[in-house]
């Protein structure tokens, strides 16, 4: 398995991490769970890291998101002999280090390789300003097997139910007369975006 990228936007993906940390430690914090900070990443060859907070065996809430990457990567490719997929757990506190500090004018090259003869993402940081420096951080992963894989996809959501509740029939009254002299019509249109009216 094969996973180079080299991001465009360090920022966005900072903060987005940061706001996905904040969110698994709130939603351990319910459960009762310690506060970890474990993500299941997935990543696709189709363009897509998708990432998720369930754990084997625990209840709670599950946090799910996919990440689409032309608006965060110059480059991405995945590899491997599993569609093109890989999936590892990374822990998200690790990852911020990686983003720390100002970003502006750094270029992020990101990894998998083994150090020691253990799996990391590779985080190669390299500077212009004031002088040119490259660091690297070398976050421990956990690969995660294809059988187990399958324990932690996303969950069916049902479709939502909505229901539109008009206010109290003399409130309703009292606004219509007041349109009146605008219109002879009101129309009241209720939308579910993409999954029709």
């Amino acid at each position: 398995m094969k996973f180079v990228a080299t991001m465009s936007k360090p920022d966005r993906f900072r903060d987005f991490i940061k706001t996905l940390e904040v969110a698994y430690k709130s939603s351990a914090a319910q459960s009762g769970r310690t506060s970890r900070t474990l993500c299941n990443v997935e990543l696709s060859g189709a363009g897509q890291i998708r990432l998720s907070n369930r754990e084997k065996g625990l209840s709670g809430s599950e946090i799910w998101c996919t990440l689409y990457t032309p608006g965060l990567f110059q480059q991405f490719s995945v590899s491997s002999m599993n569609n093109n997929r890989i999936f590892i757990t990374v822990d998200l506190t690790d990852l911020l280090k990686a983003f720390r500090g100002d970003l502006g004018g750094s270029t992020f090259k990101l990894k998998l390789k083994k150090k020691n003869q253990k799996p990391c993402l590779a985080i190669e940081v390299r500077t212009i300003v004031p002088t040119p420096v490259t660091l690297v951080h070398d976050i421990p992963v956990t690969p995660i097997s294809v059988p187990e894989a399958q324990d932690v996809t996303e969950p069916d959501v049902p479709m939502p139910k909505v229901q539109l509740t008009l206010p109290v029939i003399k409130v309703m009254t009292g606004v219509i007369d007041r349109l009146k002299s605008m219109s002879d019509t009101c129309t009241i249109y209720g939308d579910m975006g993409k999954w029709g009216a």
